[in-house]
This record gives structure tokens, sequence and C-alpha cells, in this order.
């Protein structure tokens, strides 16, 4: 089963909504300008930890909407995720989203080569579609950056490291997702995004660590560069960069 990360910085807190407010106002108040616009966890967190949290931070969501489904009297359809009220009437999609979604749409892409920076912007826009979000572009002057900022996360094990001297002032990110040290660029795509993507949305609109992937790939930014990087123990760092 996927474990929840509890950020070694607020494991004080007690309740979920408390460690969620606390880490909102680490990101915000911390000193790099990544984190003022949207890096998805703790800079400075490892990636056995980004690991987990990207997998295992969905538990509460899932469950909380299958409650409210019971609640109403509703039924589920497991094929599609589809809540049904005893009306008939279409309501809120049942636990599509955290490890029901990602245990359903694990499979549905195989990435059998080609240009994985391709792939990976095709993911993101196959998903934005899904809610009826425009497409991105493929920002190909940023991928020099993201491979850069890839392999500066790897060397540093930072999952969200400052700018490396290769990336131009132009090539500033607003915001940046980060699959660290997973076993392949095929697995990157194939199950760190979906993770990411499987955080769904946050039930009050605004930025979330425990949903902060999924708002980045789904916020109005128009441009994403993909980059990768192998490090000596041969896992990959792939590296979302939005603008």
């Amino acid at each position: 089963m996927l474990r929840r990360l509890t950020l070694s910085s607020i494991a004080f807190a007690r309740s979920e909504k408390a460690r969620r407010t606390l880490a909102c106002a680490i990101l915000v108040g911390a000193a790099t300008a990544l984190s003022a616009f949207g890096a998805s966890g703790d800079p400075n967190s490892d990636a056995e930890s980004e690991k987990r949290r990207i997998g295992g931070s969905q538990n509460t969501r899932a469950q909380a909407d299958a409650s409210a489904v019971a609640g109403t009297g509703a039924t589920s359809d497991t094929a599609t995720g589809t809540a049904t009220s005893g009306t008939g009437r279409a309501k809120t999609p049942a636990a599509i989203w955290g490890e029901e979604c990602i245990s359903r749409r694990s499979d549905e892409f195989t990435f059998d080569g080609g240009d994985p920076r391709a792939a990976c912007v095709q993911r993101i826009n196959d998903f934005r579609a899904e809610l009826g979000l425009s497409p991105l572009a493929r920002w190909t002057a940023g991928e020099r950056c993201a491979d850069a900022t890839a392999k500066k996360a790897a060397d540093t094990g930072k999952v969200h490291p400052s700018l490396p001297p290769e990336c131009e002032q132009d090539d500033r990110r607003r915001a940046e997702n980060t699959c660290p040290g997973y076993a392949s660029i095929k697995q990157t795509l194939e199950l760190c995004m979906v993770q990411m993507w499987c955080e769904g949305p946050s039930e009050s609109g605004e930025r979330e660590v425990a949903h902060g992937h999924h708002q980045n790939m789904t916020r109005d930014y128009t441009q994403v560069a993909c980059g990768f990087y192998e490090d000596s123990d041969g896992k990959v760092w792939q590296i979302q960069q939005f603008r």
C-alpha cells in the first residue's frame, strides 16, 4: 500500500489540515523564487521522500470522494469512475483520484521509444484535455535548462534545486514538477506522471502541497519543457518546467 509522507518540517502538526496550511506557508515564505511560483514540494526534499509524496498523498481525497458518494445514495461506475445519484443525475466523479486512479490508469500508456520529451509534453496535454484545458506548447528552448536542472537535482539530492548556470535569464520557469530517481525514462512517463495527475485538484481551489503536481499541470501556463538525466546508479530524474 502506498504510504503518505509527512514532511519533516511539519511533522509536529497533528491534523492534515494543519500540515497543509503550514506547508503552504513554508513554501510561500521560502527564499527561492521558484517556491513562490509553484514548485510542487519542499525544495530541499530528498528523492525517496519526494517519490513517496508523489505516490502517497492522495488517500484522503479518494476516501473523501467515496464517502461523499456513499452519503448521497449514489452509485459508482468503477470502469469510468463516474458517480450517479439516486435520481440518475451525474455527480462529482467518485474516487477518480488517489490510489484507485493510479491503479486504473497506470497501464493506459506505453512508451515504446522515440522522443521522451515529446511524449512528456503529450502526456501533460492529454491530461489537460480531460478537463477541457488548452494544450501547452513544447518549450524546446527551455529543454537545455530542464536537462541541467534534472542533473543538478540528481547531483545535490534536492528535488527543486536553484537554477544551474546553463539556464539563461529568459529560461526561468514559473513552476516545476520533478520525478526523482525512477528506474527508467519509461517509468517516469508511465508511472510518475500518472501519480502526479492522480493527486487531483484541491477541494479549496487553493495551492496545496498534496495536490501541487496536478495543479502545476492544470494551471494557465502556455509552455512546458521536459528534461531528463540518468545518474551514476542508473536512476532517471525527469523535470517538467512550466511557464
